[in-house]
């Protein structure tokens, strides 16, 4: 009996939303050490689900860890390569001097001496945005990813930076919340624009919640177009499955997820694909059919 309550319990927390990571800890060592018998088949299954279940949130865990790590020397990196090209120039929040308070720097297509801040100053300023009533709801959180100047999106390890600072702004959220999933999903994209080899378990797990929680929404498609295309370029078997369901689900509302597509495509896409020194496109590709 005291077995069965134990599975009950840790089952819970496997599947649970607000769930901390000392919570997940714990019931991986109480499953540990349930003791259930070979004719408990059911039970025995059951275990082995939340067993794996805790261990893959545990996994997600860790990575968000290390992404962290990578995210602060990316943000070292950035200031440090703009050492040169920021000497005399003004953060455009704060208004010091790169030699009063160290550490500007530049991740959009602004020239000159303009687009120039502290990683700090931008965040706060990112904060500080979503707090304004009357800015428009597509607005709410676009300073975390755009320069409010040029409205180019960010890029490189400036982008990484500002990505995890929109992170940890939701990161004690439920897992269900809806701003905790966007947060996770421009995180995940971020890492794979970068390159950075974290972006696939992050884009499972925005995949994940997304699809549990908000199946259909705008960044539930996004996210899967993203992941089938690592999945084609891979060659996974999972392409034909994600490409068969997909076309499934988008086959009523095509047009109003082409729109979508051109969107996505338009504020964020086109100009990681664009070289500083070129203007960017706004063509977007077609919107893939996956037939």
């Amino acid at each position: 009996c005291s077995s069965l309550v134990d599975l009950n319990s840790v089952k819970t927390i496997a599947t649970g939303d607000d769930v901390s990571y000392e919570q997940l800890l714990d019931a991986s060592a109480v499953a540990d050490e349930i003791n259930l018998s070979h004719e408990q088949t059911h039970q025995l299954t059951q275990l082995h689900i939340a067993k794996q279940q805790i261990s893959y949130r545990l996994g997600v865990y860790d990575t968000l860890e290390a992404v962290g790590v990578n995210a602060r020397a990316a943000a070292e990196s950035a200031v440090a390569a703009c050492a040169s090209q920021s000497r005399g120039s003004r953060c455009y929040i704060c208004q010091y001097t790169g030699e009063e308070q160290p550490g500007l720097v530049r991740g959009c297509r602004c020239r000159q001496d303009f687009g120039f801040a502290h990683i700090n100053c931008h965040a706060v300023h990112a904060r500080l945005a979503m707090r304004v009533n009357d800015l428009p709801a597509n607005d709410v959180f676009a300073r975390f990813h755009h320069c409010t100047l040029c409205s180019s999106p960010f890029r490189g390890g400036f982008a990484l930076a500002m990505a995890w600072e929109y992170w940890q702004l939701f990161e004690s959220k439920p897992r269900s919340d809806r701003h905790r999933c966007g947060a996770l999903l421009h995180l995940g994209f971020t890492l794979l624009i970068t390159g950075d080899k974290e972006a696939r378990p992050i884009l499972k797990e925005a995949r994940l919640v997304l699809g549990a929680h908000f199946p259909g929404s705008p960044d539930d498609v996004t996210c899967r177009l993203l992941q089938m295309q690592e999945f084609k370029k891979s060659g996974s078997i999972d392409y034909d499955m994600c490409r068969a369901r997909l076309n499934r689900e988008l086959s009523v509302r095509n047009t109003h997820w082409e729109y979508e597509w051109n969107k996505f495509w338009q504020r964020t896409l086109v100009y990681h694909l664009t070289p500083l020194d070129q203007e960017a496109s706004f063509s977007a590709p077609p919107f893939p059919k996956f037939y």
